[in-house]
């Protein structure tokens, strides 16, 4: 990627990120604000007009279409900062999940969950919940090894509501090690309560297999 070319992605990744933030906005006023019929349904010819007006260049497309022209690696860490429905910084439905890496073989990722994402009354959706883990214990067992970190097995045990609008903390590690495998454990804190964890099995994908998934 050329200098032109990378600056060009910059501006692209900044001007994404800025349209999520107002999808976003936009959407926690469709999911949650009491109005009126009349206003909800100005609302949606306002954002149908936006959507007729773009042109035909402005349509949907996989990643890689877009890390193609650039020459990335569509599997890349940096494209899925990007990405990721999970963590993602220019995807609209993505939690806001950051990560870190703590030490060689562990983690921690923060995260903070609006209305967006409850399931019982004032909590956070289980099924969100199993999301956060399988993304952040994907994301250190990539950082980890430089591979891909597949995850095969994953199991949650839910010890307490997670409520919304408050802090997350996640904290991973790596249990032990095989050829092709990995065993990580990871945990959920709101505050000073452990609110759920989780037992994965990461699998280390051969790289034919990655460019097979990649080409179909």
């Amino acid at each position: 990627m050329t200098n032109s070319e990378s600056s060009h992605l910059g501006r692209v990744w900044e001007a994404k990120q800025s349209l999520c933030e107002e999808q976003q906005h936009l959407m926690r006023v469709v999911n949650c604000a009491d109005t009126d019929p009349q206003t909800i349904d100005e609302i949606s010819e306002r954002i149908r007009y936006v959507r007729q007006s773009m042109g035909p260049n402005i349509r949907p497309a996989g990643r890689t279409r877009l890390t193609d022209r650039y020459g990335m690696d569509p599997n890349s860490n940096a494209v899925l900062e990007q990405l990721s429905p999970i963590s993602g910084k220019s995807n609209p439905v993505a939690c806001g999940l950051v990560f870190k890496m703590t030490g060689p073989n562990t983690a921690q990722g923060e995260a903070l969950l609006n209305e967006l994402y409850e399931g019982p009354i004032n909590c956070v959706h289980g099924g969100v919940i199993c999301s956060l883990f399988d993304e952040f214990i994907g994301m250190l067992e990539s950082n980890r090894t430089g591979t891909n970190g597949f995850v095969g097995t994953i199991s949650v045990k839910f010890i307490k509501p997670t409520p919304l609008n408050t802090p997350i903390i996640l904290k991973g590690w790596v249990d032990s090690t095989t050829e092709r495998k990995s065993f990580l454990k990871g945990e959920m804190w709101a505050g000073q309560e452990l609110t759920a964890t989780c037992d994965v099995i990461c699998i280390r994908v051969r790289p034919e297999v990655i460019e097979d998934l990649r080409t179909k």
